[in-house]
């Protein structure tokens, strides 16, 4: 069990992290799509998930 709690605590962290950033996925059809993981990103800037 303590496997799947350290999973499960690591997808929660990300979740949130995606969250604050105001991250979308943008489904390009049926089967495909991307993130866009922050709306106003500039040329060059960082951005960090965990």
């Amino acid at each position: 069990m303590i496997r799947m709690d350290f999973f499960e605590s690591v997808l929660t962290r990300i979740i949130n992290r995606l969250r604050e950033l105001g991250a979308m996925r943008v489904w390009v059809s049926d089967k495909a799509w991307y993130w866009v993981l922050k709306k106003d990103y500039r040329f060059g800037e960082v951005i960090e998930i965990e």
